[in-house]
C-alpha cells in the first residue's frame, strides 16, 4: 500500500502513475514509479510481479470535500490529500480502514450519494461523498495495469488476496471473480510487441492458458492460468516448441 488511513489524509492505495503535483520524495509511490527504480537498480524486468489489490483503503472525511463543479478560471480542490481517518469497518472484512472489492459495490449500490469518480493522472478509481473516500481497484484499472505490465515485459502479477474478490458476482454484477478474471484476460492477449516464439493455449474448457514469452535469449517466462489461480515460472533456458 503507498498510502492509508495511518497518513491521515486521502491518498490511492495502488496508483498505476504519480500525479504532477508529487513532491520529489513521493514520486516513486506509484506502481510504474517503484517498477522502474528495480529496474534501474539492475533486477531484470522478467524477474518483477506487478502487485495488486482486491481491496481498498477506506477513509472518513473530516471535513466535506470539494468536489463540486467550478468555474473554468477557479483552482478545483484535488480530492488527494483531504484530512481524513479510517473509515468503519466492514461488514465482512472487519477491518478498520479496508474494504473488500465487494463491500466496495455494495457500498456503491446502496448509496448514489457514493459516486465513483475516475483520477486521470493515476489512472485508477475512487469513490468520493460528503464523509467517505475509497481508493481502490476495479475491472478498467486492472485492465489498464496488465496493459502496463506487457508492454514494460515485467514478469507477472500477483494479486491480495482472492477472497477479497468477488467471488459470486452477487455484488459486483460483473460475474464472479470480476478482477481476477480481468487479470486472466489481459495476460491471453499477447502484447503488441511479441515476437513470433509467443504461444498460448487454451484447453477444451478454456479454462487454462499458457503464455511463452521469450524476454531475451537467456531467459522464458511461463504464466499459467487455471480457472481462477495463476502461477509464474521463470526459466533460465528457452524452451522452443
Amino acid at each position: 500500500d503507498y498510502h492509508g488511513s495511518w497518513e491521515g489524509k486521502t491518498g490511492h492505495n495502488s496508483p498505476l502513475y504519480g500525479m504532477s503535483s508529487d513532491k520529489k520524495k513521493f514520486r516513486e509511490w506509484n506502481i510504474k514509479g517503484s517498477m522502474n527504480v528495480w529496474s534501474v537498480l539492475g533486477c531484470p524486468k522478467e524477474k518483477l510481479n506487478i502487485g495488486l489489490s482486491a481491496y481498498g483503503r477506506a477513509f472518513t472525511l473530516l471535513r466535506e470535500p470539494d468536489v463540486k463543479i467550478r468555474k473554468s478560471k477557479e483552482k478545483k480542490k484535488s480530492p488527494i490529500g483531504l484530512k481524513a481517518g479510517a473509515a468503519e469497518a466492514g461488514k465482512y472484512t472487519r477491518e478498520a480502514g479496508v474494504l473488500s472489492y465487494y463491500e466496495i459495490c455494495e457500498l456503491i449500490e446502496q448509496n448514489p450519494s457514493n459516486r465513483v469518480l475516475w483520477h486521470r493522472e493515476m489512472s485508477v478509481p475512487y469513490v468520493s461523498s460528503d464523509t467517505l473516500w475509497i481508493g481502490y481497484d476495479n475491472v478498467q484499472s486492472v485492465k489498464l495495469k496488465m496493459k502496463f505490465l506487457k508492454d514494460q515485459g515485467y514478469g507477472g502479477v500477483i494479486i491480495w488476496s482472492l477472497d477479497l474478490d468477488d467471488k459470486t458476482g452477487d455484488f459486483c454484477k460483473e460475474g464472479p471473480f470480476p478482477l481476477i478474471n480481468a487479470v486472466k484476460n489481459e495476460l491471453s492477449i499477447l502484447p503488441n510487441h511479441a515476437s513470433n516464439a509467443n504461444t498460448k493455449c487454451f484447453d477444451d474448457n478454456n479454462t487454462l492458458v499458457v503464455l511463452f514469452e521469450n524476454i531475451n535469449s537467456q531467459s522464458t517466462t511461463i504464466t499459467v492460468v487455471y480457472k481462477n489461480f495463476f502461477f509464474f515460472l521463470l526459466l533460465d533456458a528457452v524452451i522452443h516448441i
